[in-house]
């Protein structure tokens, strides 16, 4: 799958053992299994901030934090639907208020 910086990735659950071994392991197959083994439970969304064909440099959306060298193959990319307000009622079927977080 083609990378672009910018899209955004989660860990693919259905990814196997060929897919953790396959292209890039010489290189990356530790930072990749730390990775795995802190967010692999977690439902986060990271960003793509580099892309090295085989491997990605990516951050957890909200954190300044970079994660190197994480093996592609386990990441799938997240679709983004862009939406006006007035899409996101008519989908709702009520009009909605969008307010500041805190």
């Amino acid at each position: 799958m083609e990378f672009q910086v910018g899209d955004l990735v989660k860990i693919n659950k259905q990814a196997t053992i060929e897919d953790l071994t396959k292209n890039y392991w010489n290189g990356c197959q530790s930072n990749t299994l730390e990775f795995l083994k802190k967010y692999v439970d977690k439902d986060k969304t990271f960003e793509v901030v580099s892309n090295y064909e085989d491997f990605l440099n990516i951050k957890e959306i909200g954190s300044n934090y970079l994660i190197e060298l994480v093996n592609s193959n386990i990441l799938k990319k997240i679709q983004v639907k862009e939406m006006t307000v007035s899409e996101i009622e008519k989908e709702l079927g009520y009009p909605i208020k969008i307010i500041k977080e805190d």
